[in-house]
């Protein structure tokens, strides 16, 4: 499986197509939808969080909802999805969401811990404001290890 992706990329990279974004999920450009930007208390591309920028909030990939934030020239992906008290636990959690982080490519730059935490704590209260008010978005689920970025 993961040579026959290797190669399905290798070819349609050397068409000009990337299929997976440094996250190893879609490629960028796939928006969020009117649900989810509800869901994630509006936030959109260049909005800040905490001491980062977010790059994309891009659609539903694997049942969760991706905000990409970037700040020092390093990149990380807040993974949005229901909590569940069987899935592994998040780096944090509301009533209803649980948040996983992504850091990228290794060798990649991370983000200083002290940034990814504060970037995560204003995410999560940003779903806490409008969780009781924003049903979830269609094709958002609990967190599964097979949908692992």
């Amino acid at each position: 499986m993961r040579a026959a992706l290797l190669a399905l990329t290798l070819t349609l990279v050397a068409c000009g197509k990337s299929t997976i974004d440094d996250f190893g999920g879609p490629p960028a450009g796939a928006p969020a939808s009117p649900a989810q930007m509800k869901a994630l208390d509006g936030l959109r591309p260049g909005d800040a969080l905490a001491g980062t920028k977010v790059v994309r909030v891009d659609a539903v990939d694997r049942g969760m909802m991706p905000v990409i934030v970037e700040a020092q020239g390093a990149r990380a992906r807040l993974d949005v999805c229901l909590f569940s008290d069987e899935a592994p636990g998040p780096v944090a959690r509301t009533e209803r969401y649980a948040i996983y982080l992504t850091s990228g490519d290794k060798g990649a730059p991370q983000l200083p811990a002290d940034v990814t935490t504060a970037a995560i704590e204003a995410l999560a209260a940003r779903l806490k404001k409008v969780e009781s008010s924003a049903p979830p978005p269609a094709g958002v689920t609990t967190y599964a290890s097979e949908k692992a970025p």
